[in-house]
């Protein structure tokens, strides 16, 4: 059996905007799957009373990747919380946003409860966002801490 010309085109354009829709949709999927979340760092408030006997307080996030200036709330994974003889050390993390490249304006702060398990004692409380872990800063203003 013969195949005319004409519809092997046909068959073989088709085949060519299926595998092009494939592509992009799996790119998507592909970001979603294998693509981790971005770093955060955090400081708290000025008036915010940070010594030996804090449980709770509330700290200041901020997604370092570009995020078009849009806020992280609904998107950070966290607070990861490790405990040593020395310090309390604090991780966040935020989840991209979808769509591709985004402008880098500048970040908001997102303020993000923290409750620890035990009192922070004579330990140091430190940012795991930053390599290695530091003092989270005081954030002067709360929309935009750096």
């Amino acid at each position: 059996m013969t195949i005319p010309k004409r519809a092997l085109r046909r068959a073989a354009a088709a085949l060519a905007v299926g595998v092009v829709v494939l592509s992009a949709s799996a790119c998507g999927l592909v970001e979603q799957l294998f693509v981790g979340p971005n770093d955060a760092r955090w400081g708290h408030a000025a008036d915010a009373e940070i010594g030996p006997d804090t449980i709770e307080f509330v700290a200041m996030v901020t997604e370092t990747v570009c995020a078009s200036g849009r806020s992280s709330e609904g998107r950070i994974i966290g607070p990861d919380i490790a405990y040593t003889d020395e310090a309390v050390t604090i991780t966040f993390a935020v989840r991209p946003l979808g769509g591709g490249a985004q402008d880098c304006p500048g970040n908001p702060s997102t303020p993000v409860m923290v409750r620890l398990d035990e009192p922070l004692g004579d330990r140091a409380l430190l940012d795991g966002g930053t390599d290695p872990p530091r003092e989270p800063p005081v954030c002067q203003n709360p929309d935009f801490c750096d």
